[in-house]
């Protein structure tokens, strides 16, 4: 099967993450997947993974440019002739389904998180033939918000490569690892991190990460000598196996659980805590909003500070034995292979 993907850009972030293993995944049962996006840091994990990647302005607003982007997708569609179109953001999708109206291709799209409904951007925005969602509150979404039938949406997962995101065989563990794109919003548990950080002296902290809010954190973390930005990073695989614990959401907290760290989920979208993989009614909780804490009320930076300092406080063993249990509830529910096998299924019900 040939599949065109379309995505904003390409740079670390939980949706392109998602896509780079879906189509490592795809190519591997040897699909044949274009993706078509601004470009990026992830690129070239996507080319070594048998994608092509096409560069296009998909994540403007400036019309000149989409315009531009409009005919390279429309030129590339008219070449390969895919079987499905994938989108994974809504100026991609908007533009597909612009081409769609001509060409007539099987358009799916993917659901990644919810975004402010407007009249204006109700109408500019399209779902396809068919639908994934991340998650089951973005399934209900999709339905209260866009009117999208139910039997045109399938939840799927953010899937984890558990072979990749496995615990080390021996190393020192230390210090809270967050990872998160570090713009205005998704910033903000990284900035209460620096703030309570002096309070904490003796836990490291490191946080992952790029942005329009880099910069500016890294001067409030001058005062804070525990505190580490690496900027972003298009593997973070190292810095899990250096964490001892892990504090943050979506996609980056799974692959922390995948690699058998604790973690404690907290976001600007909102705040669950420690998250205890025995605990059906947690796990449930935090699978509903696919780890994102979404609706739930924010931590304060006294309740976020007591949560790590109990968390840290912990005998090696105690934190080891959750995060085996935290790695075995990933691979039962979030191993790469569903996620690749819930794009298959949508595809089939509309092809």
């Amino acid at each position: 099967m040939k599949i065109i993907m379309a995505t904003n850009s390409f740079n670390p972030g939980g949706a392109e993450t998602h896509l780079l293993e879906l189509s490592r995944g795809l190519c591997a049962l040897g699909h044949t997947v274009f993706v078509v996006s601004a470009g990026g840091e992830l690129v070239p994990a996507l080319e070594r993974a048998g994608a092509r990647h096409v560069e296009a302005a998909l994540n403007t607003h400036n019309p000149a440019k989409l315009i531009q982007a409009f005919f390279r997708l429309k030129k590339l569609i008219a070449e390969e002739k895919p079987e499905i179109v994938h989108a994974h953001a809504r100026i991609p999708a908007f533009l597909c389904s612009l081409l769609n109206k001509k060409r007539g291709f099987r358009f799916v799209t993917t659901a990644h998180l919810d975004f402010r409904v407007t009249a204006l951007n109700k109408k500019l925005t399209s779902w396809g033939d068919f639908s994934l969602a991340v998650s089951e509150d973005l399934k209900q979404y999709l339905i209260r918000e866009f009117g999208i039938p139910e039997s045109r949406i399938l939840v799927t997962v953010n899937g984890i490569d558990t072979e990749r995101f496995a615990p080390p065989l021996s190393a020192e563990r230390c210090g809270f690892l967050h990872i998160s794109r570090l713009d205005a919003g998704p910033a903000d548990i990284a900035r209460q991190l620096i703030e309570i950080a002096p309070s904490c002296p003796e836990i490291p902290i490191t946080i992952v990460g790029g942005g329009g809010e880099y910069e500016a954190l890294c001067q409030a973390a001058k005062s804070a000598p525990n505190v580490r930005l690496t900027g972003a990073l298009s593997d973070v695989r190292e810095e899990l196996t250096r964490a001892r614990a892990f504090v943050g959401v979506s996609r980056a907290a799974l692959e922390a659980m995948s690699a058998g760290l604790p973690v404690i989920l907290a976001g600007y979208q909102g705040y669950l805590g420690e998250l205890d993989a025995a605990d059906e009614e947690a796990v449930g909780r935090a699978v509903q909003t696919n780890f994102t804490c979404r609706g739930y009320p924010a931590a304060s930076a006294e309740e976020l500070r007591n949560a790590i300092r109990e968390l840290y406080a912990r005998s090696d063993e105690e934190l080891a034995r959750e995060g085996a249990a935290n790695r075995t509830l990933i691979i039962e529910r979030y191993d790469v292979k569903r996620m690749v096998s819930d794009a298959l299924e949508a595809y089939s019900r509309v092809l």
